[in-house]
């Protein structure tokens, strides 16, 4: 019995491995339309545009998802090309496209009217092209070694020619962030020029064998080259010959295309290359390593062109045939790298707290948040001009609309009213039963930044993003005083439950004053701004949390910093304070929030936000380790033990008490 059920699992482990291994084989879709072969594919930068070029003379405008046929050009009809094409480029948001041909001419043409828009004829044959987007210039590898760059637009102006090659240009690549060209020749060098230059800056000079692809890595002085010798070169922009770093060996024939995973957040950089030995590699650049080999394709890879993000490819096969790729069939042909790892923190070892309830699906979607003082409801806001009220238990929720963005927002201390600041200067008063507006105050001239009350709701303070902060008397909608000092926006307000100060935090500072607007003192600890200030309800303490991912105790008394508490990885965004000051909950950027005891300051428990469900990022890979998402805001419930915190897309209310 047990043999028989050891075989059985063996069969279906088998069973298993043959229908991967047959899975692993990507069909991908034929590119038809022309009559002959494709010799030709490109995408343009932007990947919203995919061409074809046929040995018909055609070029077919192309959906680049799924490749299907959107438009035709003639480009060898009465005023076209009368020899073989050679070469065709495509700008960066697929507007012009550019073939040259053995006819010595080179030709732009409109890719959405079709229309030829200008043709130049040339002194010699052109085997390659490509566009300088940022520049209205476009390359030109001429026969005999020679590079041109031309101003198409230039009529009379003279083509500039780079000189330093003794055989044909195979390919070219394009550095965009400062205009270096890298251009790969038959003469088996590799070259370096910017657009002011008159020689090369560098000359690479490894291979034994004609170089038929370049690419530049992204953000970086490192490039690859690849040739006919079979080897692929990783080497870095220094000095004046080129330094090797690493070397790639997998393929058995010549390298046809390179190019560079486009992720600056992945931990393992990659490299993808195609061979005339009908493989595709795609290699760890760190390691020298392969991460994936597919070497199905059934015929030598000719050309290869991809989407900036990698979801789509098209291959080019010696036999004349291209096919498309779609995002399915490259789950199995290009696994991502690792997943990016949460940066591990010093509070993972406390007790985690635990989800109570995720309100999701929330319109507007949750920002500010904040509980009524009897802890039934939930007021939210997120910068649009609707403000949302829920009944935690119930679920019944309904919206206010504002006559602008709304920037902060604020229960009154009795629960019946709420106080909304605009993105306009305007703050208004509600009332929190039928969400009937009350009063409207026209009184900043730029967004109202932070609001706060005193506890018995008597006053009123308001701020806006120029650093002026109003109190106001709740009962007569006067304006008290004012706190003139902060000159840039005021980001946290908070009140001394016995009104003898208020705490003001601008920059990376927190201003401390009287209630009647007299500055007692300019509190300078923080590197960085000041997110939030908050009193403790007893008064004796108040915290400041900063982006220099600090939050800082003061003595309410001496104004002195007394503690610095740290171990975020990320800008603090909340705090809050138990009712009866004994326990105080930090939120930061990094998605994590810390509960603190107040005696001595001894963090006890953490929660960590992390999303429901995450999809894998591709069908059928695994699904990548859970991301925390940052703690945008926090409130602690006044009448029992629960923290809510809100998320992009959800609230998440959670248990106090572990």
């Amino acid at each position: 019995m047990k043999i028989h059920r050891t075989l059985t699992i063996l069969l279906v482990i088998l069973t298993s491995i043959q229908t991967f291994s047959q899975e692993k084989t990507p069909v991908g879709k034929l590119l038809t339309g022309h009559r002959g072969a494709v010799d030709a594919v490109a995408y343009s930068g932007d990947g919203k545009t995919l061409v074809t070029l046929g040995s018909d003379k055609i070029v077919i405008v192309r959906d680049p998802q799924t490749g299907d046929e959107k438009s035709r050009i003639n480009v060898g009809g009465k005023n076209g090309h009368r020899n073989q094409i050679t070469s065709i480029s495509i700008n960066q948001d697929g507007t012009q496209i550019i073939t040259a041909s053995n006819d010595k001419t080179i030709r732009r043409w409109n890719a959405v009217s079709g229309k030829q828009e200008l043709a130049r004829y040339t002194p010699g044959k052109i085997p390659a092209t490509s566009f300088i987007d940022k520049q209205p210039f476009i390359l030109a590898g001429f026969d005999k070694g020679n590079i041109v760059l031309w101003n198409l637009d230039e009529e009379k102006q003279q083509p500039k020619v780079l000189r330093g090659h003794t055989r044909d240009i195979l390919a070219f690549a394009v550095r965009g962030n400062d205009t270096r060209i890298a251009a790969a020749s038959e003469d088996k060098l590799v070259s370096i020029w910017s657009l002011d230059d008159d020689k090369a800056k560098i000359v690479f000079g490894e291979h034994r064998d004609k170089v038929t692809a370049v690419a530049f890595q992204p953000r970086s002085n490192r490039i690859a080259s690849g040739g006919s010798d079979k080897a692929i070169y990783y080497w870095a922009l220094d000095g004046k010959t080129g330094k090797v770093i690493r070397k790639f060996t997998g393929h058995n024939n010549e390298i046809t295309s390179l190019k560079f995973s486009p992720n600056e957040r992945e931990e393992v950089k990659t490299l993808l290359s195609t061979s005339r030995d009908k493989t595709l590699i795609q290699w760890n650049i760190n390691t020298g390593d392969i991460v994936t080999r597919f070497d199905k394709m059934g015929t030598p890879i000719t050309a290869a062109t991809y989407t900036p993000d990698f979801r789509r490819v098209v291959l080019l096969g010696s036999d004349g045939k291209a096919k498309l790729f779609n995002d399915d069939e490259l789950d199995l042909l290009l696994p991502l790298p690792p997943f990016p790892k949460p940066k591990p923190s010093q509070y993972d070892s406390l007790n985690h707290l635990t989800i109570s309830k995720r309100l999701q699906n929330q319109s507007p979607p949750p920002g500010t948040v904040q509980y009524s003082p009897n802890g039934q409801l939930l007021l939210t806001s997120n910068g649009t001009n609707e403000a949302a009220i829920r009944n935690i238990e119930t679920g019944e929720t309904y919206n206010i609309k504002c006559d602008s963005n709304i920037t902060s927002i604020i229960f009154a201390p009795d629960g019946k009213t709420f106080v909304t600041g605009g993105e306009n200067g305007v703050f208004a008063i509600w009332q929190v039963a039928d969400g009937k507006r009350l009063n409207r105050f026209v009184t900043h001239t730029v967004a109202v930044s932070a609001l706060a009350f005193s506890p018995r709701g008597d006053y009123l303070i308001t701020s806006d993003i120029a650093g002026h902060v109003l109190l106001w008397n709740t009962a007569t909608g006067k304006n008290m005083t004012s706190y003139e000092e902060h000159k840039t926006a005021i980001n946290s307000i908070a009140i001394k439950p016995d009104l003898s100060q208020v705490l003001t935090a601008s920059d990376k500072q927190v201003g401390c004053w009287k209630s009647d607007g007299t500055l007692i003192k300019m509190l300078d600890k923080h590197s960085g701004t000041v997110t939030s200030v908050r009193f403790r309800p007893d008064g004796n303490v108040f915290v400041s949390g900063s982006r220099d991912k600090t939050v800082v105790i003061w003595d309410a008394k001496t104004l002195t910093p007394t503690k610095t508490i740290g171990g975020f990885n990320d800008t603090i965004t909340a705090i809050d304070f138990t009712s009866d000051s004994k326990q105080m909950v930090i939120g930061s950027q990094e998605g994590r929030a810390v509960l603190f005891e107040t005696e001595t300051w001894t963090p006890k428990s953490v929660l960590v936000q992390l999303p429901e469900k995450q999809p894998p990022t591709r069908k059928n890979k695994r699904t990548p380790p859970p991301f925390p998402t940052p703690v945008k805001t926090l409130d602690i419930n006044p009448t029992n033990n629960k923290i809510v915190t809100t998320t992009e897309k959800e609230t998440i209310i959670w248990d106090l008490v572990q």
